[in-house]
Order: structure tokens, then C-alpha cells, then sequence
């Protein structure tokens, strides 16, 4: 069983994120953990998005799963930003990200009778089909995704494409980018 909440204060993010794995981490880890160690926020992580526009106003969507503890647990999230001309959905972050959950690069484990593999993968889809009134741009440093967000119609953004306005690629060419770029219209 699960479900998906939002919020809009980082902090209050990280620390749901910290309450809910502190004591699991330390029984995995061996070490007592900081609220950086199970969810970075985007100051921790300098993401590329937050890195060239700021953190612009962001809607953080949390995937809850029930654990055997008999309390939801936050495994994922989907951050998606508005910076006026368009929208970003960097920032997810899942539990199998942190060192947490992927020591030994184990591909998936079982916390709580949870499976924290891919936390944020499963809310995508839903998550990104309701922010549709304006172009969606996003920096993907892993290749193993990008099929996935071609499926949901994103494509590699080239400085002259036609389908978006002048006033974003003018954005988007001032700035440097380590990654690819694929955007949505």
C-alpha cells in the first residue's frame, strides 16, 4: 500500500525523510546518521537545474509505502520546479540512492518488509502528466533512465529546435551543462 503526498519546504521533506530511516540506517550502516545522509537536499546535492536557474518554487511529491512497523514510510521523491517559462523535474531522489540502501550495490532491499529499489520511478509518470500547461526541460546525467522519460514524450534538446520559444532556449544556450538536456511541450 502506498500513496503520494506534496509538500513544498525542503526541510520539512528531510526531516520526514530522517525521522522515518534514522534507526534503520544505523542498524545497516553501523553509523549514526545526518538528515544529508538519507535525503540530500538540493544545496547538499548542488544539482545542475538549481546550479543555473536557482531553486525556483518547488513542489516536493513524497511516495509513502506501509512498513511492518505499522507506519507509512517515505521511499521517493519527485521534486518538479516552476522558474516561470517552463518547468524542471530534477531533483528525484529515491532510497536506493543513498548509501542507506545501496551498500554492496545490492540492486534492492527489503526494509520494514519495504522495497526501496526505485521509490521515485514508480510515482514518475503520474507526477509529470499534470505539469502540462508549459514546457518541461530536465538534465539527465544517467543514461539508463532517458528511455523512460522518452516514453513519456521528452526529447534531447538541440539549441535550435523550433517548438520552444526564443525566450527559454536563449535561457537555457547562456548556461553551461554537464548533461544532456530533454524537454517536453
Amino acid at each position: 500500500m502506498n500513496y503520494i503526498d506534496r509538500f513544498t519546504d525542503e526541510l520539512e521533506v528531510q526531516n520526514i525523510f530522517f525521522m522515518s530511516w534514522r534507526k534503520e540506517y544505523k542498524n545497516i550502516i553501523g553509523s549514526k546518521p545526518q538528515p544529508k545522509d538519507i535525503w540530500p537536499t538540493r544545496k547538499d546535492r548542488n544539482t545542475t537545474m538549481s546550479r543555473n536557474f536557482g531553486y525556483g518554487k518547488t513542489i516536493f511529491h513524497v511516495n509513502f509505502r506501509y512498513s511492518s512497523d505499522g507506519r507509512f514510510k517515505p521511499v521517493g521523491t519527485q521534486n518538479i520546479t516552476d522558474y516561470g517559462d517552463f518547468y524542471s523535474g530534477g531533483g528525484s531522489r529515491s532510497m536506493a540512492g543513498p548509501s542507506l540502501f545501496n551498500k554492496n550495490r545490492v540492486p534492492s532491499r527489503f526494509v520494514c518488509d519495504i522495497r526501496i529499489d526505485k521509490g521515485w520511478s514508480e510515482m514518475v509518470d503520474e507526477v509529470i502528466k499534470k505539469y502540462n500547461d508549459k514546457p518541461f526541460i530536465i538534465s539527465i546525467s544517467n543514461n539508463y533512465i532517458i528511455p523512460k522519460w522518452e516514453k513519456m514524450g521528452f526529447k534531447l534538446y538541440k539549441s535550435n529546435c523550433i517548438d520552444l520559444s526564443m525566450e527559454i532556449r536563449k535561457k537555457i544556450n547562456n548556461k553551461t551543462w554537464k548533461y544532456p538536456l530533454y524537454y517536453k511541450t
